[in-house]
Protein backbone atom coordinates (compact mmCIF):
# COMPACT_ATOMS: atom_id res chain seq x y z
CA UNK A 1 0.00 0.00 0.00
CA UNK A 2 2.60 2.22 0.52
CA UNK A 3 4.64 1.49 -2.30
CA UNK A 4 1.61 2.61 -4.40
CA UNK A 5 0.71 5.57 -2.62
CA UNK A 6 4.25 6.84 -3.37
CA UNK A 7 3.46 5.84 -7.02
CA UNK A 8 0.54 7.72 -6.92
CA UNK A 9 2.41 11.04 -5.34
CA UNK A 10 5.21 10.78 -8.20
CA UNK A 11 3.09 10.82 -10.89
CA UNK A 12 1.12 13.56 -9.47
CA UNK A 13 4.59 15.64 -9.41
CA UNK A 14 5.48 14.58 -12.81
CA UNK A 15 2.01 15.81 -14.47
CA UNK A 16 2.39 19.44 -12.42
CA UNK A 17 5.96 20.11 -13.39
CA UNK A 18 4.71 18.96 -17.21
CA UNK A 19 1.77 21.63 -16.81
CA UNK A 20 4.59 24.15 -15.84
CA UNK A 21 6.74 23.42 -18.67
CA UNK A 22 4.04 23.61 -21.16
CA UNK A 23 2.86 26.97 -20.11
CA UNK A 24 6.51 28.04 -19.93
CA UNK A 25 6.99 27.25 -23.26
CA UNK A 26 3.54 28.43 -24.43
CA UNK A 27 4.26 31.91 -23.14
CA UNK A 28 7.74 31.51 -25.13
CA UNK A 29 5.68 31.08 -28.03
CA UNK A 30 3.08 34.11 -27.84
CA UNK A 31 6.58 36.74 -26.98
CA UNK A 32 8.61 35.08 -30.56
CA UNK A 33 7.44 37.75 -33.39
CA UNK A 34 4.21 36.78 -35.56
CA UNK A 35 6.06 37.66 -38.97
CA UNK A 36 9.85 37.26 -38.62
CA UNK A 37 9.56 39.89 -41.64
CA UNK A 38 7.82 42.47 -39.14
CA UNK A 39 11.11 41.54 -36.75
CA UNK A 40 13.61 42.88 -39.57
CA UNK A 41 11.63 46.02 -40.34
CA UNK A 42 12.56 47.82 -37.21
CA UNK A 43 15.48 49.84 -36.82
CA UNK A 44 18.41 47.48 -35.43
CA UNK A 45 21.49 48.87 -33.71
CA UNK A 46 24.29 48.09 -36.48
CA UNK A 47 27.24 50.26 -36.18
CA UNK A 48 26.00 54.01 -36.88
CA UNK A 49 22.40 53.99 -37.83
CA UNK A 50 19.88 56.47 -37.51
CA UNK A 51 15.13 55.55 -38.29
CA UNK A 52 14.25 55.49 -41.45
CA UNK A 53 14.42 59.45 -43.19
CA UNK A 54 11.47 61.53 -42.26
CA UNK A 55 10.48 64.23 -40.44
CA UNK A 56 9.91 62.33 -37.19
CA UNK A 57 11.51 62.13 -33.97
CA UNK A 58 12.65 58.55 -34.51
CA UNK A 59 14.79 59.46 -37.11
CA UNK A 60 17.05 61.41 -34.76
CA UNK A 61 17.56 58.63 -32.56
CA UNK A 62 21.21 56.93 -33.54
CA UNK A 63 22.73 54.41 -32.14
CA UNK A 64 26.44 54.13 -32.24
CA UNK A 65 28.95 50.99 -31.54
CA UNK A 66 31.76 52.25 -29.24
CA UNK A 67 34.91 50.43 -27.98
CA UNK A 68 34.69 50.41 -24.29
CA UNK A 69 36.80 47.79 -21.97
CA UNK A 70 33.84 46.06 -20.04
CA UNK A 71 32.48 44.96 -23.44
CA UNK A 72 35.84 44.48 -25.40
CA UNK A 73 36.95 42.08 -22.65
CA UNK A 74 34.05 39.77 -23.69
CA UNK A 75 35.19 40.58 -27.34
CA UNK A 76 32.11 43.45 -27.78
CA UNK A 77 31.45 46.62 -28.62
CA UNK A 78 28.98 49.38 -26.42
CA UNK A 79 26.00 50.69 -27.42
CA UNK A 80 24.95 53.97 -26.87
CA UNK A 81 22.15 55.62 -28.27
CA UNK A 82 21.62 59.89 -28.45
CA UNK A 83 19.51 62.28 -29.86
CA UNK A 84 20.80 63.96 -33.29
CA UNK A 85 18.14 66.70 -33.72
CA UNK A 86 19.94 70.03 -32.49
CA UNK A 87 17.08 71.54 -30.66
CA UNK A 88 14.55 69.05 -29.80
CA UNK A 89 14.30 66.35 -26.99
CA UNK A 90 13.12 63.09 -27.73
CA UNK A 91 10.88 60.79 -25.62
CA UNK A 92 12.37 57.05 -26.55
CA UNK A 93 11.02 53.95 -25.60
CA UNK A 94 13.27 51.19 -26.51
CA UNK A 95 13.01 46.92 -26.78
CA UNK A 96 16.07 45.13 -25.96
CA UNK A 97 16.21 41.89 -27.90
CA UNK A 98 18.94 39.34 -27.54
CA UNK A 99 19.48 36.70 -29.99
CA UNK A 100 16.85 38.75 -32.17
CA UNK A 101 13.68 37.58 -29.82
CA UNK A 102 12.50 39.87 -27.40
CA UNK A 103 13.07 39.98 -24.26
CA UNK A 104 10.15 41.94 -22.80
CA UNK A 105 12.49 44.38 -21.20
CA UNK A 106 11.13 48.03 -22.36
CA UNK A 107 13.10 51.51 -21.47
CA UNK A 108 12.21 54.96 -22.16
CA UNK A 109 14.32 57.99 -21.49
CA UNK A 110 14.84 61.16 -22.77
CA UNK A 111 17.60 62.39 -24.96
CA UNK A 112 18.15 65.69 -24.91
CA UNK A 113 19.49 67.96 -27.52
CA UNK A 114 23.51 67.72 -27.58
CA UNK A 115 23.56 65.53 -24.53
CA UNK A 116 26.28 62.74 -24.40
CA UNK A 117 24.84 59.54 -25.67
CA UNK A 118 22.83 57.08 -23.33
CA UNK A 119 24.88 53.30 -22.60
CA UNK A 120 22.87 50.80 -23.44
CA UNK A 121 24.81 47.74 -23.01
CA UNK A 122 26.98 44.91 -25.26
CA UNK A 123 26.23 44.25 -28.50
CA UNK A 124 27.28 40.51 -27.79
CA UNK A 125 26.63 38.92 -24.51
CA UNK A 126 27.74 35.29 -24.05
CA UNK A 127 28.62 35.22 -28.19
CA UNK A 128 24.55 35.80 -28.90
CA UNK A 129 23.81 39.17 -30.56
CA UNK A 130 22.00 41.64 -28.66
CA UNK A 131 19.95 44.79 -29.77
CA UNK A 132 17.86 47.60 -28.61
CA UNK A 133 15.23 48.76 -31.24
CA UNK A 134 12.92 51.79 -31.67
CA UNK A 135 9.29 51.15 -30.71
CA UNK A 136 8.15 54.96 -30.24
CA UNK A 137 9.92 58.04 -30.39
CA UNK A 138 7.93 61.47 -29.21
CA UNK A 139 9.42 65.00 -29.34
CA UNK A 140 8.79 66.51 -26.19
CA UNK A 141 8.59 70.46 -24.63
Amino acid sequence: MHLNQEIKRITEWNQSAMRVLLSFFAGIVLILPANHADAEALPETKGVQTAPLSDTPAQYVEFILEDEANCQSRDSQHVIVHNTHPTKTVRVWLDRYYRNVPTGDRSRTDLLPGAEPEGLGCATVMNAKQEWRVVKALFIE
